[in-house]
């Protein structure tokens, strides 16, 4: 339920991907959405779903797994 900038969620992506290829900024496009926010309420309402980490921590968490099961 944190509103979250996509920019900044690269740059956390980054952090555990440096080598990962960096985003390119193009001119805005016409119908492109400029903001969009999501609610985690129907996931919650429909399946019990409740976060219990950030989205930051969550992104570590699976990172770090992926990297320990190979």
């Amino acid at each position: 339920g944190i509103e979250t900038r996509l920019l900044d969620l690269l740059d956390v992506l980054y952090e555990f991907f440096p080598n990962a290829p960096k985003h390119i900024h193009a001119e805005p496009r016409a119908g492109d959405i400029y903001r969009s926010l999501g609610t985690p309420r129907k996931a919650a309402d429909v399946l019990g779903f409740q976060p219990k980490v950030s989205l930051v921590d969550g992104i570590k968490e699976a990172v770090e797994e992926m990297r320990n099961s190979k």
